[in-house]
């Protein structure tokens, strides 16, 4: 049975989940998400890799980067923390997701303060909102500080070699005319084994994963350059502009100019 249970303070939202691990749509926010395992096992597909997280463990998941849930058969329990963007946790994940593995100092410290996070957002004492604040900075700091720490811990990537070169190699030529055949050839594999490998792993097809890539590159030029949307769809390997349009909304949930607009006020 499914306990979950969402706690919300100013900028921060603390969710609880118990369950049995479903398949998860791909998705991606503006925020910082925390994953910490109180019990169990889960695998999580992250930028360009498979995590499995398993009890004591988290993982700090960036802004813009694309991840899901994926089925494993087993159940877990877990604590998801957002965050609003700050540079204590920038500087960390400039590299993409930030695991650190159970009984490291980061790992129990954050375990310790989330618990206590939990609590003050339940009981709603005096001022609670302004503790929960404080120990979300809290947890901000201690992340930053023990980054050089992240890469003591063995992150379990199933299939490793392959998948990953896969996709480093679609994230740096997605301006290119990337396809199922293409890619096929260039890693020596048949495409009908590739497109069940990939989907198995990653828990999306190959195109979507492109789309993805793709849509997410238009979103950072969008914010952080004044080129022509027409110039940013062709540089992102877009077909046509229609094209551009339709994925990027269907991915994004708003037309490229109207998330230009957003970023601009923003």
């Amino acid at each position: 049975m499914t306990q979950s249970y969402s706690l919300k303070a100013g900028s921060i939202t603390l969710g609880y989940k118990k369950s049995r691990n479903i398949s998860q749509t791909r998705h991606f926010h503006e925020f910082y998400e925390i994953l910490y395992i109180i019990d169990g096992v889960r695998d999580i597909f992250a930028g360009n890799r498979t995590v499995t997280l398993k009890k004591g463990d988290f993982l700090l998941i960036p802004p813009h980067l694309i991840h899901k849930s994926l089925e494993n058969g087993k159940e877990s329990e877990i604590y998801s923390l957002y965050l609003e963007k700050n540079e204590a946790l920038r500087s960390t994940t400039e590299e993409g997701a930030v695991y650190f593995p159970s009984l490291s100092a980061p790992a129990v410290q954050t375990g310790i303060v989330l618990t206590r996070m939990d609590r003050e957002l339940k009981e709603k004492s005096d001022f609670y909102q302004i503790m929960s604040e404080s120990l979300a900075a809290e947890i901000s700091v201690i992340i930053a500080r023990h980054g050089d720490m992240k890469q003591d811990g063995k992150i379990e990537i199933r299939d490793n070699g392959k998948i990953e070169s896969i996709i480093r190699f679609i994230e740096n030529n997605y301006s290119e005319n990337l396809n199922l055949k293409m890619l096929a050839e260039q890693f020596y594999i048949s495409p009908s084994y590739l497109s069940r490998f990939f989907h198995r792993k990653t828990g999306f097809t190959l195109t979507e994963y492109i789309n993805h890539i793709r849509a997410l590159r238009a979103q950072k030029f969008l914010r952080e350059t004044s080129e022509e949307i027409g110039q940013i769809s062709r540089k992102c390997g877009f077909g046509s502009l229609s094209q551009f349009g339709r994925i990027f909304k269907s991915i994004s949930g708003m037309t490229p100019r109207d998330y230009r607009k957003l970023t601009l006020v923003g």
